[in-house]
């Protein structure tokens, strides 16, 4: 559990540059400091995967974020892939 949230946290650092931030009205990119609801995507298909989604769901709104159950209530969508290996590391990639 703790890999799991070193991971979590190194996900955090990784991915939060790559956030695509959109008003579906417009179609414009929106201002990050203006990011309220936040869509976290599918990050594989594995338990880990699933698990470290819902961690990074927990840390997002610990955070201040509202994390929004469909991608059109979003004002930014989140999406990555985690594999951990047998050896027990985990890699997070960012899409």
């Amino acid at each position: 559990m703790r890999k799991l949230t070193i991971a979590l946290f190194l996900a955090l650092a990784v991915i939060a540059p790559s956030v695509s931030a959109k008003t579906h009205s417009q179609g414009r990119p929106m201002a990050l400091h203006l990011v309220q609801k936040i869509y976290v995507e599918d990050m594989g298909t594995s338990p880990e995967a699933a698990r470290f989604r819902l961690l990074l769901e927990d840390q997002l709104s610990e955070n201040g974020f509202v994390v929004v159950a469909k991608r059109e209530e979003a004002d930014a969508v989140l999406s990555g892939a985690i594999s951990v290996s047998r050896s027990g590391s985990t890699e997070v990639r960012r899409t």
